[in-house]
């Protein structure tokens, strides 16, 4: 089982966070801080426990968080961890060796694939999983394995890297990167070039209810696509100068995207109606996710964020 392993005490502090828009204020707490940690993913694990990747290049840590923030937080590899999925009691996670870490329910396996590639997403699909990378600007990868053996299924290199995939239970997927959009109609098994936008970096898809996906550019534009074949422009949320590097959906039908420099933007899909706030300069948002009222955002300083909403 999972051990404890207390890198800090936690704080519960209480900073203000000012709407650019409409002028009120909401709360945040720090519920946790590492700075030699950078918190580069999010999920839901069984319901009530939030999933956290932290990791710097050279070490690869998995820290699980209820919403109260305890943690329990664990060195896994040497490399950097940079995604995970989650399905059931199993967890997987990805990064800068490649190989799989998937955890399942009782004890972590590192699950070694044959090659040695950066891998910067991870999604279930069907019996597989799709793993998506590259390396600089040039090269990208999509790999396809077997859930039950680990076993390279399919792989499939591109000219632009990869930086996210996303999937419908109907086998629907994109996948995303420097000036493109690739689908795939048979749960990622194979590929083909949907879209470009030369002078797009997409940086991070997200599915939304009814199989709509939302695609995040660095300088916050978003499309968002049915079928991956027509895509229509959500626009921005502001003329922020910096890059974006997150987007997740609430419940209540709301796009959350997170930026350097404590950016925080939110897009109402029901109103059509973008709001924008500012947690401070000091906070660059790497990743966001949300949990019943509550905003979760993890930075590149190491710390975890929670606002209500």
């Amino acid at each position: 089982m999972i051990s404890d392993i207390k890198y800090y005490f936690y704080f519960l502090v209480v900073l203000s966070i000012i709407s650019c828009e409409r002028g009120d204020n909401l709360s945040v707490e720090l519920c946790y801080s590492n700075p030699e940690l950078s918190i580069n993913d999010v999920r839901r694990f069984q319901d009530n426990l939030s999933f956290v990747v932290g990791d710097t290049w050279t070490q690869g840590n998995v820290l699980f968080a209820d919403q109260s923030m305890c943690d329990s937080n664990i060195q896994l590899s040497v490399n950097a961890l940079l995604s995970l999925d989650t399905e059931g009691n199993n967890i997987y996670s990805v990064g800068m060796n490649n190989n799989i870490w998937h955890f399942d329910a009782f004890n972590w396996h590192e699950r070694v694939i044959d090659s040695n590639l950066v891998m910067r997403d991870i999604v279930v699909s069907d019996d597989h999983l799709i793993l998506a990378g590259g390396l600089a600007f040039f090269q990208g990868y999509i790999q396809v394995v077997s859930k039950s053996n680990f076993k390279l299924l399919t792989s499939q290199r591109f000219e632009q890297q990869l930086n996210a995939v996303a999937c419908t239970q109907t086998g629907k997927c994109l996948a995303v990167g420097y000036g493109v959009v690739y689908k795939s109609d048979d749960s990622g098994l194979s590929w083909q070039l949907s879209t470009e936008h030369p002078t797009d970096h997409f940086i991070d898809i997200e599915l939304g209810s009814e199989d709509v996906f939302y695609i995040l550019g660095s300088s916050g534009r978003v499309l968002m696509s049915i079928d991956g074949n027509e895509f229509v422009d959500l626009g921005t949320g502001s003329n922020f100068a910096g890059d974006y590097r997150d987007i997740c959906i609430s419940e209540d039908l709301k796009l959350i995207l997170g930026a350097e420099q404590g950016k925080l933007d939110i897009y109402d899909i029901k109103q059509d109606k973008w709001s924008n706030y500012k947690i401070g300069n000091q906070h660059d948002i790497f990743c966001v996710s949300t949990f019943d009222d509550q905003i979760y955002i993890g930075t590149r300083q190491g710390e975890i964020l929670k606002l209500n909403i």
